[in-house]
């Protein structure tokens, strides 16, 4: 016994002396090794442990080594993960934590290697890659990749959940795609819904068919449904709102319960709240809108400003810009009815129609430029570029490019290119035609007047006739109505596009006005059918038809003097017999007396 103690010491002392590698079956350890045991027909044993013995070592030592015999493998313990992990010869390896329940499986083969990953002793996730290089993700009826992402999901199938919070109250809603931090996190049964971007559709609760593309896209959502959000902030705001499409950075995001509406564009749509059936298409397109409906904005600014405006319809950059409570206006070009705030029932079609109409109403206005100057003139109507470009007018028409009359008029009607300020001296005026017109041609020879003697007033036979009309100087002439321009100020931009060629060579015939006004007051006749300019930019006018008054009455005159010629002539051709037949008598008296 004595001995057994001399060797166990002497063993003891030599494993103890520091630096020292020990050897058995070799008396030339391996320096690399602190034990080296060399055998050819023995093994060495390490402790055998079932599974609990094994997960019952604790603490347990980094690197600690023991044999499984419940699982026949050996097992190290991973002090840096707190895990114990299982050695196999083959092709599977396993990584468990210390109760077996939560473990990783690799498994490689020649043609795919497979990771499994199992928690509470069911598998929740496998990850294949085949020979070719391809890789797959299986996590059953359901994706879940983030914290908490689908943690609260029981019944709800094929839903995809990627980031932190994703789908995370998600119970029962299927067909779900949420691909961002707290994307789509109040789900609970809503479905087929995509929200991508934090935040995206993060409150939504039950409404289905919802597409969120961007930074808290739809964030608001709850009950709304079939809404389509894209770009960051896009309908932001929207709960119960359905049938929206708004694709912009912060399109529609004020927008909570309003539907049908479209917006594309950032800021488009941006201040509607309760606003249905709205379609915005641009950069900061129906802006202001929060609560107007049918309205539709093509274009950069287009609606800008409107606010309850309904069925409005603006297309161009800047198109109805101010507009805020009008309603039923269309406008068509760029910066058309621009000022316009509370007018309705205006078209504008063409760059800058109707530009400063701020609250006239009922006028159409297609050319550029047409309108362009009138603020609250109504019932107007103007075709052309730059038609009625000055004034302030109501009730007119003006049908031809170039129409520049700058006076405020009313019911004035202007049909031709380039009609000039001059030409119109009044309102309720006809005007046909520019200085090149030599002939005015129809089928019928006259124009038919109202004459109706029950509206007529203050009736006065006091027309001039052969005093006025034998004063008259009738002449043939020719014109040039450049002169008529210069006195009138025609700019040359205009004049130079009227062609006056054929109008000089053409002979008229005709009165001089001055003549006219001149024989008017040599006769004391207040002739209407003359018009004296009142200034150094107006001319002389003349009404043709006015003459037929006068000539009439000269008529009338003629034949009340032929009349009398008549009854004077038949007096003395009475008296002339009476005297010859006196003369008859008296020669008879006289041839009997002899």
């Amino acid at each position: 016994m004595k001995y057994l103690i001399a060797i166990f010491f002497s063993l003891f002392l030599y494993f103890s002396m520091p630096g020292q590698n020990i050897g058995i079956g070799t008396t030339t350890p391996d320096a690399s090794a602190m034990l080296d045991v060399v055998a050819t027909n023995r093994g060495m044993l390490i402790p055998r442990l079932t599974t609990t013995q094994r997960t019952g070592i604790s603490p347990a030592a980094n690197g600690l080594l023991v044999f499984d015999a419940d699982t026949k493998s050996f097992w190290f313990y991973n002090g840096l993960s707190a895990m114990w992990v299982e050695i196999l010869s083959g092709s599977v390896k396993t990584i468990a934590d210390a109760d077996g329940d939560t473990k990783i499986q690799v498994e490689e083969s020649a043609n795919e290697d497979i990771i499994r990953f199992d928690l509470g002793g069911a598998e929740k996730m496998i990850l294949r890659k085949n020979a070719s290089g391809q890789e797959r993700l299986e996590m059953g009826l359901n994706t879940a990749v983030g914290k908490d992402a689908l943690s609260a999901n029981v019944g709800g199938t094929d839903n995809s959940a990627f980031g932190n919070g994703a789908l995370f109250t998600n119970t029962a809603g299927a067909k779900n795609t949420a691909l961002g931090a707290f994307a789509l996190n109040k789900n609970t049964t809503g479905n087929e819904n995509t929200a991508i971007g934090y935040y995206a559709l993060n409150k939504n609760t039950t409404g289905t068919f919802n597409t969120a593309v961007g930074d808290s896209a739809l964030y608001t959502n709850t009950t709304g449904s079939q809404n389509t959000a894209v770009g960051n902030w896009a309908l932001q705001y929207n709960t119960t709102g359905w049938d929206n499409t708004s694709v912009g950075l912060n399109s529609m995001v004020s927008n909570t319960s309003g539907n049908y509406n479209a917006a594309f564009g950032s800021w488009s749509l941006i201040s509607n709240t309760i606003g249905s059936w709205n379609s915005a298409f641009g950069n900061n397109a129906l802006y202001s809108n929060t609560s107007g409906n049918q309205n539709t904005a093509t274009g950069n600014r287009a609606l800008n400003k409107n606010s309850t405006g309904t069925d409005n319809t603006a297309s161009g950059m800047n198109a109805m810009f101010n507009n805020t409570t009008g309603n039923y206006n269309t406008g068509l070009g760029s910066l058309c009815l621009w000022s316009n705030s509370t007018a309705s029932y205006n078209t504008a079609v063409g760059n800058n129609a109707m530009y400063s109409m701020t609250v006239g109403t009922q006028n159409t206005s297609v050319g550029g430029g047409s309108l362009r100057s009138t603020t609250n003139g109504n019932n107007n109507t103007s075709v052309g570029f730059e038609a009625a470009v000055n004034g302030n007018h109501a009730q007119s028409t003006f049908i031809g490019s170039n129409i520049n009359i700058s006076t405020n008029i009313t019911n004035v009607s202007a049909l031709g290119y380039g009609i000039q300020n001059a030409q119109c001296t009044n309102h309720n005026q006809i005007l046909l035609g520019n200085t090149a017109i030599g002939q005015i041609r129809a089928q019928v020879s006259s124009i038919t007047a109202y004459s109706d003697a029950r509206f007529k007033t203050n009736v006065s036979e006091d027309v001039k006739g052969l005093d006025f009309i034998t004063r008259l100087k009738p002449v043939t002439y020719n014109e040039n109505p450049e002169v008529l321009h210069q006195i009138w100020g025609t700019p040359d931009s205009v004049l130079s596009k009227i062609d006056h060629t054929g109008i000089k060579s053409q002979r008229f015939i005709g009165f001089l006005a001055q003549d006219v006004e001149q024989a008017a007051k040599d006769s004391g006749f207040e002739f209407p059918g003359v018009d004296v300019p009142q200034n150094d930019k107006e001319v002389y006018a003349l009404r043709y038809v006015d003459f037929i008054m006068p000539m009439v009455k000269s008529i009338q005159e003629q034949q009340a003097l032929i009349l009398q010629l008549q009854i004077e002539n038949r007096e003395l051709k009475l008296n002339a017999a009476k005297f010859e037949k006196e003369i008859e008598l008296i020669k008879s008296y006289m041839a009997k007396s002899n």
